[in-house]
């Protein structure tokens, strides 16, 4: 819901963020252009990183013959945008795929 709004009034949320940050306009509009320059270069090493991992993680289960590959793979992927957590959670539903299916 929230991304409707941003993609609708992106121009919009932009112009007032910059006018309310207590610099002048031009300022504040170099310095949210920055920061939202960032983030998306943020969001797409992780993106990358993400995609590696998870094919990582899906050519180690074929290997290994672990079922549910790609559901493996996926949980790998979108786990890696959780920091810390993400790693984890997603090796603990790999392995229990494993262990159910009676491999290693």
């Amino acid at each position: 819901f929230m991304l409707l709004f941003l993609l609708k009034d992106w121009s919009q949320i932009t112009t007032w963020a910059s006018g309310h940050v207590g610099l002048p306009s031009e300022v504040g509009r170099s310095i949210l252009d920055g920061t939202v320059s960032a983030f998306r270069g943020y969001a797409t090493g992780l993106t990358i990183i993400g995609a590696a991992n998870a094919a990582v993680v899906a050519i180690g289960a074929v290997v290994l013959g672990v079922p549910l590959v790609g559901t493996i793979a996926l949980v790998s992927f979108v786990t890696s945008y959780v920091p810390y957590l993400g790693a984890f959670v997603a090796g603990a539903f790999a392995v229990l795929i494993a262990y159910g299916s009676g491999g290693l």
